[in-house]
């Protein structure tokens, strides 16, 4: 998803998203192929269930889709 799209379904503002996407372990994320950036997806989905079996974030990531959004052209960084 977008940063705004994260931003509206979190409640949180896009800036506030974007210095946490920032920050992430993930900073090439274009450079990443399909399957890599699915992994990395679904580690991140899998570290938000806290010990008691329940999501820490209260639920709300469980609204947005767990796929990834294949790069449009421009988005894709060539090595």
């Amino acid at each position: 998803m977008s940063e705004i799209s994260i931003a509206e379904v979190t409640g949180k503002r896009k800036k506030q998203i974007s210095g946490i996407v920032n920050r992430s372990p993930y900073p090439n994320r274009s450079s990443m192929t399909t399957a890599e950036r699915q992994a990395a997806l679904d580690e991140l989905l899998l570290i938000r269930i806290g010990d008691d079996g329940k999501p820490i974030d209260g639920g709300v990531l469980d609204r947005v889709p767990h796929k990834i959004i294949a790069l449009r052209g421009s988005q894709v960084k060539r090595g």
